[in-house]
Formats: structure tokens, sequence, C-alpha cells
């Protein structure tokens, strides 16, 4: 039951001061003992802070370089942090995505990817869902290049639909499956 949890009062442990005086669409997401915050910036670039989660401890901040009218934000990951421009776009119009270096903060690379574009991170890839191209591109991690690609099968015969269900363990296809 309850008794078995040591609730504690909410306080504050500390603030990250921004460029800004009042940043609007503010983006945040959590890795271990990380906590990453992105801001959009009236310039329309997006400024990414990492920092220790319990001491607020500022470990690197960098800007994007990129500018958007609009950013959809940061997914974060052991080994990336992802900042996306906004997906609110046609699925053929085209938006960055810009993959960082949780360490430090340097810019890793990007890529043009279209609005209906989807994308799945993993230990040491990324999968990119190419729906313009009905393909799945398998994106190195750490510089962007191509390591795999597989066509839709269904492209030859003109059918447009892909799905792509992460599969990270044997125990995912060995037994009845559902997607979530």
């Amino acid at each position: 039951g309850n008794d078995e949890v040591n609730f504690q009062p909410v306080a504050e442990v500390g603030r990250i001061p921004s460029a800004d005086n009042q940043p609007y669409y503010v983006y945040t997401d959590v890795v271990g003992d990380r906590a990453y915050m992105a801001y959009e910036q009236e310039n329309e670039q997006l400024e990414i802070i990492a920092a220790q989660l319990a001491t607020v401890k500022e470990l690197w901040r960098v800007r994007s370089q990129a500018s958007a009218d609009r950013w959809d934000g940061i997914s974060a990951f052991p080994n990336a942090v992802v900042a996306f421009q906004s997906s609110s776009i046609s699925s053929t119009e085209t938006r960055e995505m810009l993959v960082f270096n949780p360490s430090g903060g340097e810019r890793l690379w990007q890529r043009t990817i279209r609005g209906g574009d989807r994308v799945h991170v993993f230990k040491d890839v990324l999968v990119l869902v190419d729906s313009g191209e009905q393909r799945v591109l398998g994106l190195d991690l750490q510089t962007g290049n191509t390591r795999w690609e597989r066509q839709n099968p269904g492209k030859d015969q003109e059918l447009t639909g892909t799905a792509v269900y992460p599969v990270q363990t044997v125990k995912d296809v060995t037994g009845p499956a559902s997607a979530s």
C-alpha cells in the first residue's frame, strides 16, 4: 500500500535561466539523471539546455542554428537528443530534424524529412520511415549516414501504407502481440 512510499513535499531544486524573459513553447524531457529543456527563441531558433536533474547544474546549452516558424520540440534518449521542426505541415512538405550529442550538446547531423515521416531511435541507429519514398532507412546515430535501406514491400503494387512497430527484444516477437 501507500505506507511503503515515503512521500515528500514538493520543493524547488533550482531554476535554469533562459535568454528570453518569458520563453514560450517550452519543451522538456528526462533521461536518467539528466533533464533537457528547449524553448523557441524570438529569432525562431531553438535553444536546448542539458542539466543535472538533482542539482540543476547546467551541463551545456546550444542553439539549433536552424530556424522554424514553430518547433515540435525535443526527444531525448541515452544516446541522442533529437529536435524537430513543426510537423503541422502537409505530409509532403519538408522540415528539419537535428540530432545532438547528449554528452556535450554538439550537433551531430541534421536531415530534411517530410511531414509524414516517422522516426524511431534505438541504441546506435535512428530508423526513419520515409513516407514519400516508401522506404525505411537505418541511419547511423552518430553520423546520419545510411546503414541500411528497405523498400516498402507494397511499393511495386502502388500500395502506400507503411507501418513500423519497434521491436527491441526477442520476447516482443515470440508470442501474442499487440500494437500500441
